[in-house]
C-alpha cells in the first residue's frame, strides 16, 4: 500500500476516490443544478411524474464518470431496474457510462491489462457468429440486437482491465447481494399477502438473480466460519424463501441443480473450505431440512405455489376448436422448439441469423398458424443453447461453448491457486456463479440479452480478473477467517 502525491490511499484499484479538489467540486455541483433545473422545468412545465427521475439518475451519471466503484455500483443497481429503452434494458444502456468511467478514470492502464483466458474464446465466437447473417431474415434487426453483445464485452473487458483488488470484487458482491435481500422483502411480504406470483422492483428476472444470489450465499456460508457462517446463511434462506414465492420452476431447477454441483466438489475436495466431509455432510442435510421447511411452510401459506410446481402435465384449453386457448406452459414451449429444431434442421452449420430467430420463425413453423400467431411469433426459443444452435448454427455453437468452457476453466483454476481464506471464499463463490449461469442456461435464454446478459459479463467479469490478482496476503485476514461480504 502507498500513499500518492495528492495524499490518497493506493489500494490496487482504479481511482477509488472521487475527483480530488476542485474537479469534485465541478461534479457535485453540475449534478446539483441539473437537478434543480429539471425540478423547476418540471414544475412548470408540467408532465409525467416519469420525469423526475431523470434529474437525480442523469447526475448520478455524471458521478459515475468520476470514480470507476460508484460507476460499478451503478452497473449493478441497473440490474434491479426494471426499465427498457428503444428495446434495450436500463442494465444493456449503462453498459456505456461504466466504461466510459473507466477510460476517464484509468489512468496507467496498458493494453496487456485487457488480457485473459476467455479473449480468444470470445474473439473466436464473434468471428463464428458472423456467418449466420447469410440466412437472416431481418439482417437490419440482427445487427442492431448485437447492443446486447457490444454490452457484455464492455462489461467483461472493463472489469478485466479495471478490477485489481479483492475488496473491489467483495464490494461489488455485497452491493449485489444487498438489492438481491431487499427484492427479496418485497416479494416475501406483497407475496404472501397477496398470494400471487411476485418478482419485486426488479422484475421477472430476479428470479434469476435469487437463484444466483441463493448460490453465492451458500459457497460464502460454506468458507465462513463460527458466527460469520450465520449471516450468509440467514440470507441464504431469506433468498430461497423469495425464489419459492416467485413460482418459476426453471429458477428452482437451476439453483438446484447448481446447489448440488457445488456440494458434489465441496465433498471432493474438503479441503477448499476447511472442513471434513463428515462435518460437511451433516452441514449439508441441515440446509436441505431447513429449505424444506421453508417450502412447506409457504406452500402452506399460498397454496398456489404447490399446484405450479406440480402442473407440468396438466393442459387447460378454453375455445372453440377453430379458436384454442392453451394455458400450459410446457405444451406451449414445445411449440416454439419443435419450430427452432427445424430452423436448425435447415441450416445447421450457420443458422438462421443471430437474434434471428423471431425474426424468421414463421419459415420453419409445422403447427397451425392460428397456434404460431399466439405462441410462437415474435418469441425466442427459450433455452440459450437451443437459441445460439439454431441462430448461429453449430459453428456459433462451438465458439459460444468455448467461451463458457474458458469461463469455467478461469474459474476452478482460481480456487486451485488460492492459498488464503478469503482468496478461496472469492473463488468459490465465483466459480459457483459461473456454474450457475451455465446451468441456467438450459432453462432460459434471458442469459443472451438485456439483462441476463450483462449480468452474465459481471459475473464472468469478475470471476476472470478475480483470477488475475497477484496471491498475497488480504489485510484483514490475521484471525485467519475468510470473509466476502
Amino acid at each position: 500500500m502507498a500513499i500518492t502525491e495528492t495524499g490518497n490511499v493506493n489500494t490496487g484499484s482504479i481511482a477509488l476516490d472521487p475527483f480530488p479538489g476542485r474537479e469534485r467540486s465541478i461534479a457535485l455541483t453540475a449534478g446539483l443544478i441539473l437537478t434543480i433545473v429539471f425540478v423547476a422545468a418540471l414544475a412548470i412545465l408540467g408532465g409525467e411524474p416519469e420525469v423526475l427521475v431523470l434529474a437525480p439518475a442523469i447526475a448520478f451519471l455524471l458521478l459515475m464518470q468520476s470514480n470507476f466503484e460508484i460507476a460499478l455500483f451503478g452497473l449493478v443497481a441497473a440490474l434491479f431496474v426494471d426499465f427498457h429503452l428503444s428495446y434495450f434494458s436500463s442494465a444493456v444502456w449503462m453498459s456505456i457510462p461504466f466504461a466510459t468511467a473507466f477510460l476517464l478514470n484509468a489512468r496507467g492502464t496498458r493494453w496487456k491489462e485487457f488480457s485473459s483466458p476467455v479473449n480468444v474464446p470470445l474473439a473466436l465466437y464473434g468471428v463464428l457468429i458472423l456467418p449466420s447473417f447469410l440466412n437472416a431474415a431481418d439482417p437490419g434487426r440482427s445487427v442492431a440486437w448485437l447492443f446486447n453483445i457490444l454490452a457484455f464485452a464492455l462489461v467483461f473487458f472493463t472489469l478485466v482491465a479495471g478490477v485489481r483488488s479483492r475488496a473491489v470484487i467483495r464490494r461489488a458482491v455485497a452491493g449485489f447481494l444487498a438489492l438481491a435481500l431487499l427484492n427479496a422483502a418485497n416479494v416475501l411480504v406483497v407475496g404472501l399477502m397477496t398470494g400471487k406470483r411476485e418478482f419485486g422492483f426488479a422484475g421477472v428476472m430476479f428470479v434469476d438473480y435469487a437463484g444466483l444470489a441463493v448460490t453465492l450465499t451458500a459457497a460464502i456460508s460454506l468458507c465462513a466460519r463460527g458466527t460469520r457462517r450465520i449471516l450468509p446463511l440467514l440470507a441464504c434462506l431469506l433468498l430461497a424463501a423469495s425464489l419459492i414465492l416467485t413460482q418459476t420452476r426453471n429458477a428452482w431447477i437451476s439453483t438446484g441443480v447448481t446447489l448440488f454441483i457445488l456440494g458434489a466438489y465441496v465433498l471432493l475436495h474438503p479441503d477448499v473450505v476447511g472442513i471434513s466431509r463428515a462435518r460437511f455432510g451433516r452441514f449439508a442435510i441441515a440446509g436441505v431440512l431447513v429449505i424444506g421447511l421453508a417450502l412447506w411452510s409457504l406452500t402452506e401459506l399460498n397454496p398456489e405455489i404447490q399446484r405450479r410446481a406440480v402442473d407440468l402435465g396438466e393442459v387447460e384449453t378454453s375455445g372453440s376448436s377453430s379458436s384454442v386457448v392453451i394455458k400450459n406452459s410446457l405444451i406451449t414451449r414445445l411449440m416454439i422448439w419443435d419450430t427452432a429444431l427445424q430452423a436448425f434442421f435447415v441450416h445447421p452449420i450457420v443458422g438462421v441469423g443471430v437474434y434471428g430467430f423471431a425474426s424468421s420463425s414463421a419459415q420453419y413453423a409445422r403447427i397451425p398458424s392460428q397456434f404460431y400467431r399466439d405462441y410462437v411469433e415474435g418469441l425466442s426459443p427459450h433455452i440459450a443453447y437451443l437459441a445460439v444452435l439454431t441462430e448461429t448454427g453449430i459453428l456459433g455453437t462451438i465458439g459460444f461453448l468455448l467461451v463458457l468452457a474458458a469461463g469455467l476453466r478461469t474459474a476452478g483454476r482460481s480456487i486451485r491457486r488460492s492459498t488464503s481464506g478469503e482468496q478461496r471464499t472469492v473463488a468459490l463463490a465465483g466459480a459457483a456463479g459461473v456454474v450457475y449461469c451455465c446451468v441456467s442456461m438450459a432453462m432460459t435464454d434471458a442469459w443472451l440479452w438485456g439483462q441476463g446478459i450483462v449480468l452474465f459479463g459481471l459475473t464472468l467479469g469478475l470471476v476472470t480478473s478475480h483470477a488475475k490478482i497477484p496471491d498475497e496476503p488480504v489485510a484483514g485476514e490475521a484471525d485467519g477467517s475468510p470473509r466476502l461480504v
